[in-house]
């Protein structure tokens, strides 16, 4: 009877820890505490900028033959565009998917061309 009493109450603590550390902090102080727990999100491993930022920017879009003979294909409005871009491209020249071919997506700021490649 005191083990059940003894796990409930220790659960309560972990939960309500929890919940304290999920609504008690700013949302860049939750995102650094779940980065911790769980692992930073893909898009932001190596970057300064969140993965809504990345989401939302403008990229140079570059593209790889498998003779790795670079081509550039413009500016896309947004990272899913710049997927777009390059897959209409493979398509275009008849490549699939497994052909060896490339991307470069050049993250455009104010300050530079190509800040981050993605």
């Amino acid at each position: 009877m005191n083990n059940k009493i003894l796990n409930i109450r220790a659960t309560g603590i972990a939960v309500l820890a929890i919940v304290t550390l999920t609504f008690g902090f700013s949302n860049s102080a939750r995102a650094d505490f779940f980065d911790f727990l769980f692992g930073a999100e893909p898009c932001k491993v190596g970057t300064k900028y969140t993965c809504d930022q990345l989401d939302r920017a403008k990229y140079n879009v570059y593209f790889y033959t498998p003779e790795d003979q670079e081509k550039y294909l413009g500016v896309a409005i947004n990272l899913a565009s710049a997927k777009i871009m390059s897959v209409q491209y493979a398509n275009q020249l008849g490549l699939r998917r497994d052909a060896g071919w490339q991307t470069v997506f050049c993250l455009k700021t104010t300050n530079s061309e190509c800040e981050e490649k993605h």
